[in-house]
């Protein structure tokens, strides 16, 4: 889970590699004493003050920056995702410092978050050592750059027209900048992600951030007796646990498999399945099913008799489920209703027939609103247009300017150009993923190519039905884009001779 090496030489034999393992090994568990002193500091030397623990948490993780830039991007991923607006509302990492319910809190107009303050330190650290080192042209871009860079000048471009058009800036802004996510993090990705194991340790940040997500969501669920389920973490939040069964299931299916990971994921998965099981978010089983069946067709490449005997038995299996759980709408009951919904929305519960029916009256309303600006959009900042009625959601502060339907909401704000490009990005980002997760020899990289190319086809089965231009989902995708770009290199590294040892003794 923690980082193998920051050492800067190159390791040449296995003793070398040992050493610098210990080594970080040693440096890491020092750190985590450090920081565990310093919060028994502030907890038990005074009287107990969470928001000094949380900004001296925060001090730390900035300092570990200007150390290694790297860490920023580990910092990153892990603090945005283990903060929920529903569960830990008073950690969400990508709200403004002005937010008052944030631990972070620290003035109205403070208009800029943690993972931006993350941003900016990791980019100036990532610099300045480029300076230093006069290696200012040696930055690494990737397959994915041009599109994405492309999409993100429309989506400014959208943000302009908007404001001109009288659209609302404070909410252009807030459209806007999770978009810019995305270009960022790749960047940041693509360059600051080396080796194999400090691919490793991002995806182990990412994990432990959802299992203490997870675990929030429990308390939060013995906390409020009268929860509904849909109040349960926000909505990308079962699109990000995906990954963690996804991983899982993955490291199953190729052949000699860590035990100790997949010992390792299995028990951390039980606050996270109780999560995503209360959660009841119907795209995401959707987009869960759908990914498990990508890794059962990257297990007949890998493991054909096991594929052979799996497959009929999860089909089998499968439907005597759908039978015997056709009109249960217990616990036990909720993925034969999302199956429902899809395949026999007539015959779907009330609860969901009235989502469905809302997002079609939605659906109308985006429709119209893009007839009327099919070319360049009604820009961020301004309402849909409404012809038809839909029931009263007025808590959402978005609910006049952002649809459940995201892929069609970037064609209503940022024209059909937008629309084109973004549909390229995904088609791209798709067949490069999966091509490289199938192309990849047997290892613990193809592994984490698998995660990815899963990520990205969960995030855009979710996007047709629901909000997905967040903060959250948008520096887990163009993370995801980066290392796309990084296994598309080891892959032609491989063709052209290397091994897989080769590419796990490289500069760390």
């Amino acid at each position: 889970m923690l980082e193998t090496s920051i050492n800067s030489q190159y390791s040449t034999t296995a003793n070398q590699l040992a050493k610098l393992r210990f080594n970080a090994a040693f440096r890491n568990v020092l750190a985590m004493v450090g920081f565990a002193c310093v919060a028994l500091y502030f907890l038990f030397a005074t009287e107990p003050d969470w928001t000094k623990l949380a900004w001296a948490a925060f001090a730390i993780a900035l300092a570990a920056i200007f150390y290694q830039p790297r860490y920023g991007l580990y910092a990153i991923m892990f603090f945005s995702l283990v903060g929920d607006i529903k569960v830990s509302h008073f950690l969400p990492f990508d709200k403004n410092l002005s937010s008052e319910e944030s631990i972070f809190y620290l003035h109205g107009s403070a208009a800029i978050s943690p993972v931006e303050i993350m941003f900016i330190l990791t980019v100036f650290s990532w610099g300045l050592r480029l300076i230093m080192r006069r290696e200012i042209g040696q930055i690494k871009y990737g397959a994915l750059f041009w599109i994405t860079t492309i999409f993100t000048a429309i989506s400014v471009f959208g943000f302009v027209t908007g404001v001109l058009r009288g659209g609302d800036i404070f909410i252009a802004q807030l459209e806007l900048r999770p978009i810019l996510y995305i270009i960022i993090m790749l960047v940041l990705t693509r360059n600051l992600i080396d080796s194999p194991q400090q691919i490793n340790t991002l995806m182990w940040c990412i994990m432990a951030a959802l299992f203490f997500e997870g675990w929030f969501a429990v308390y939060f669920v013995r906390s409020s007796p009268f929860l509904v389920s849909d109040e349960l973490t926000e909505h990308s939040a079962s699109i990000h646990y995906n990954t963690m069964f996804i991983l899982g299931a993955a490291s199953w299916a190729i052949k000699n498999g860590s035990w100790g990971k997949r010992t390792i994921l299995f028990l951390m998965m039980p606050p996270v399945l109780y999560s995503f099981q209360v959660s009841d978010r119907r795209s995401a089983l959707l987009a869960l099913i759908v990914s498990l069946g990508l890794i059962f067709l990257f297990m007949y490449q890998e493991r054909e008799i096991l594929f052979k005997i799996m497959v009929p038995s999860a089909i089998i299996i499968g439907i005597l489920y759908l039978g015997a759980f056709w009109n249960n709408t217990s616990s036990l009951g909720k993925p034969a209703q999302t199956i429902k919904s899809v395949i026999a929305p007539e015959a779907a519960g009330e609860k969901d027939q009235s989502s469905n029916y809302y997002r079609y009256l939605e659906n109308v309303n985006s429709y119209f609103t893009i007839t009327e600006n099919p070319l360049l959009g009604v820009g961020f900042g301004n309402k849909f247009y409404r012809i038809v009625e839909m029931p009263d959601i007025s808590f959402f502060i978005f609910h006049e300017y952002i649809t459940h339907n995201s892929i069609f909401w970037i064609w209503m704000q940022m024209g059909v150009f937008g629309f084109i490009i973004m549909l390229y990005m995904i088609s791209v980002s798709i067949m490069k993923a999966a091509r490289v997760a199938w192309t990849l020899p047997s290892s613990e990289i193809k592994v984490f190519a698998m995660v990815s190319a899963c990520y990205i086809v969960m995030h855009f089965i979710y996007a047709y039905v629901d909000i997905s231009w967040t903060s959250q989902s948008m520096l887990y995708l163009g993370t995801t884009f980066g290392l796309v770009s990084i296994y598309e290199d080891y892959q032609v590294r491989l063709d052209n001779g290397e091994t897989i040892e080769d590419l796990y003794a490289v500069k760390l």
